[in-house]
C-alpha cells in the first residue's frame, strides 16, 4: 500500500513538473520572464523530485533498504513543504507524509 502511494506521488510530481515547466515557457513566451523562469526552475525540480520518487517506489516494491531509506528522506522534505506553505491542499499531504513516515518507521526492521 506504501509503494502504491509513493508511486501515486511519483507520478503526480512528473506531471506537475511538466506542467511547471510548460507553464514557464508560457509566461517567458508572453513576455513574463522572471516569472517564466521561475516557473521552469521549480518544474524542473519537481520533476527531479518524481523521477527520484519513482526509485524510491521500485525499491520499496523490491524491500531494499536503501528505498526504505530514500522514501523517508522524500517524505520528511514533503512534510517540511507542505508545513511551509500551508494551506487546505497541504493538509492532505502532511496527513499523508506521517502516515507513510510512521508506518515505514514501525516496519524499517522488513527491509535488507
Amino acid at each position: 500500500m506504501i509503494c502504491i502511494l509513493v508511486l501515486i506521488g511519483a507520478i503526480l510530481s512528473i506531471l506537475g513538473g511538466v506542467a511547471l515547466v510548460g507553464l514557464g515557457g508560457l509566461m517567458g513566451a508572453v513576455g513574463l520572464g522572471i516569472f517564466g523562469a521561475m516557473g521552469a526552475v521549480l518544474g524542473v525540480v519537481t520533476l527531479l523530485i518524481g523521477i527520484v520518487s519513482l526509485v524510491a517506489f521500485w525499491w520499496l516494491w523490491k524491500m531494499l533498504k536503501k528505498g526504505w531509506t530514500l522514501a523517508i528522506i522524500l517524505e520528511v522534505i514533503g512534510l517540511i513543504l507542505n508545513l511551509v506553505s500551508f494551506n487546505m491542499g497541504s493538509v492532505v499531504g502532511i496527513v499523508l507524509a506521517l502516515v507513510i513516515i510512521v508506518y515505514l518507521w514501525m516496519k524499517k526492521d522488513l527491509f535488507v
